[in-house]
């Protein structure tokens, strides 16, 4: 109820404020996720964003320009499920329909090419997929009646067909229908069953596969014998689980401490963690973990040495440390050397590596500490306005905006409409330029120009 009664409000504060300086920024962020260089996400409207490197288009705004800030895809607002791989992305609609979108080399978008793709497609035309996951290369899913489908890389047993062929097409995994969720590694995978027995299979060469071997599988293996598995997640070459009484499990690669036990040995079967029975989700990148404790605190562990692990230090961890004191985080998702979480009240936060803009903030710089992302990123005033180097003019307008800088060359123009869905978008390299506004409705925008310099935003009023 406080949600909804908050975007009631910020709404009306839209609608009573949108032709004098202000625009609000309502709390909305509702899932996300992490790739190697890159980051999507969903508010909670149901709208998709992007932002990081966008070099094969996985960004999916059908460009391939890099992105320092989120941008919406499309205008839909039916997205329910995302998942982000090292340079492609998967996601779901709330009508169970699969898409995906970005590199598609070895046939990880599953519509039958080795096309790239820069906006999302759909993958077939079946409407019973419920729950996704992707490694590097591979893409995973689970329908609702319970069976698996992989596709892509194949390399090293990945798919768990049988085969090492890789695939253009969903490809049935067994011939079993108790799948319950799906995590992978970068060329390993986990699957839960709804037994409560976790499976591996794919590279195993640090152990990852938790069968107490370095033997490659090319078809799922029980680990062990147990059935209270609850959570599985699968990071660069180790996995980790949760247990039903809560307590945390690891193996696979520990070189830089990311199983969290106080080493840096490898395991080949699930170790235990000796701190408590409290945990509640993990999250594991290439080489550090991030958790999540049913109190809401949040913890890491692992290399650090581009301040991935938010703790403000650069200091590498090989025990959970808390990432500072507040008890209100939900939920994360980490990708290779950076993170996102979200707060119980939907923000969203960043930090780590950010040499692509993946974290969002407006930039390239590393942080090792959480920075927030806000959800529009389209909040401006008047005393904003007066600190710009760029001019715009004129302003209101009925048919042209032109806009040039006085100082630096604009690398770019992005325009949003008042409720931060990205309109426009146009690589431009000069110091000036127009845009053609006929075709849109009469009401406020915003333009953010990006010069070398600086980000500058403008309220832009189309009458």
């Amino acid at each position: 109820m406080r949600r909804i009664m908050k975007k009631q409000i910020c709404m009306l504060i839209i609608f009573m404020l949108a032709t004098n300086n202000f625009y609000c920024q309502t709390v909305c962020w509702d899932k996300i996720s992490t790739g190697d260089y890159h980051s999507i996400a969903i508010k909670t409207n149901g709208t998709l964003w992007s932002w990081g490197l966008n070099s094969y288009g996985q960004l999916g705004n059908s460009t391939t320009i890099n992105n320092y800030t989120p941008t919406q895809v499309g205008f839909e607002n039916n997205w329910t499920q995302i998942v982000a791989g090292k340079l492609h992305s998967i996601a779901l609609k709330n009508d169970n329909t699969l898409w995906s979108w970005g590199w598609n080399t070895v046939g990880q978008l599953g519509d039958g090419s080795f096309i790239d793709k820069s906006i999302p497609i759909q993958v077939g035309v079946e409407n019973n997929w419920i729950k996704i996951s992707t490694s590097e290369f591979s893409t995973f899913a689970i329908k609702n009646d319970g069976t698996l489908w992989a596709w892509g890389n194949n390399y090293s047993g990945q798919l768990g067909d049988g085969t090492l062929v890789d695939k253009s097409i969903p490809t049935l995994i067994g011939n079993l229908n108790n799948w319950s969720d799906i995590s992978n590694g970068n060329n390993h995978s986990l699957g839960l069953k709804t037994d409560g027995t976790i499976w591996s299979w794919g590279n195993n060469d640090s152990g990852q596969l938790g069968d107490a071997t370095y033997n490659y599988n090319i078809t799922p293996t029980q680990i062990g014998s147990e059935n209270n598995w609850i959570k599985i997640s699968a990071g660069g070459n180790f996995s980790i689980a949760i247990k039903n009484d809560g307590t945390l499990w690891a193996w696979g690669n520990n070189n830089y401490g990311q199983l969290g036990d106080g080493t840096s040995i490898n395991k080949t079967i699930p170790t235990q963690l000796g701190l408590g029975n409290n945990w509640l989700q993990t999250s594991e990148g290439s080489y550090q973990t991030i958790a999540l404790k049913t109190d809401g605190t949040l913890w890491a562990w692992g290399l650090n040495m581009l301040g991935q692990l938010g703790d403000g230090t650069l200091i590498d961890k090989s025990i959970p440390v808390q990432i500072g004191t507040e008890n209100n985080w939900s939920g994360i998702s980490t990708g290779n050397n950076f993170t996102l979480a979200l707060k119980n009240d939907n923000s969203l936060w960043t930090w780590g590596w950010n040499s692509f803009g993946q974290l969002g903030i407006g930039n390239t710089t590393d942080s090792n500490v959480p920075l927030s992302i806000s959800c529009l990123n389209l909040t401006i005033n008047k005393s904003d306005e007066t600190e710009n180097i760029s001019k715009v003019y004129p302003n209101p307008t009925n048919d042209f905006i032109n806009f040039e800088s006085q100082k630096s060359q604009i690398e770019r123009f992005e325009l949003y409409d008042i409720q931060g869905r990205l309109i426009l978008l146009k690589k431009i390299k000069n110091n000036k330029s127009k845009i053609n506004l006929l075709g849109l409705e009469k009401g406020t925008y915003v333009l953010k120009l990006f010069t070398e310099n600086k980000i500058e935003l403008f309220k832009i009023i189309k009458n």
